[in-house]
């Protein structure tokens, strides 16, 4: 293999690693503590968690155009930095005081929806990309280390922040 591609795959790691913390930290169990913070009802919630399913739609047409127009890498950088600073917005509409709790979820929602397509995007670019960057031969290692890799530090964060979450939320963390 050549000294580009280990490179580059070696910062696949890296970015799996960061790219699974950010999922972590704004999908599952955070998310939906962040809905019930909110005051999100049942179906804004059930909404919230369909979102990423109901996204991969968009799938097909950037699927369609990567074979026509190429520019995997571009997508990819585009796409996921799109999804990810959308946040800093969720998280400003979150603060405003004077909006009312029905208009920060739905307009949070709506960034979420915004988010998610942006991820979409991003990660069938990203999977074109990756094919196309490692051997075959070293496939199923090579994802297979990422994905352990990947798998670790969500659970790090996940232990680090929820324990943090905890103690903010319940005076100190001891369930008091």
């Amino acid at each position: 293999m050549e000294a580009c591609n280990r490179e580059s795959l070696k910062n696949s790691f890296y970015d799996g690693i960061f790219a699974h913390m950010f999922a972590t930290l704004t999908g599952g169990v955070f998310l939906t503590g962040f809905a019930l913070y909110l005051g999100m009802n049942e179906f804004m919630i059930g909404l919230l968690s369909a979102i990423p399913f109901l996204v991969t739609s968009f799938q097909l047409p950037t699927s369609y155009f990567i074979i026509k127009r190429g520019r995997r890498k571009g997508i990819v950088l585009i796409a996921s930095s799109i999804a990810r600073s959308i946040w800093v917005f969720i998280l400003i509409v979150a603060v405003i005081p004077v909006l009312s709790t029905l208009v920060k979820s739905w307009t949070i929602l709506g960034l979420v929806l915004i988010s998610q397509i942006f991820i979409s995007v991003s990660y069938v670019s990203w999977l074109s990309w990756i094919s196309g960057l490692v051997p075959e031969k070293m496939r199923g290692r090579f994802f297979g280390t990422r994905n352990m890799l990947n798998g670790a530090a969500g659970i790090a964060i996940m232990i680090v922040l929820g324990n943090f979450l905890d103690h903010m939320t319940k005076g100190g963390g001891d369930g008091s």
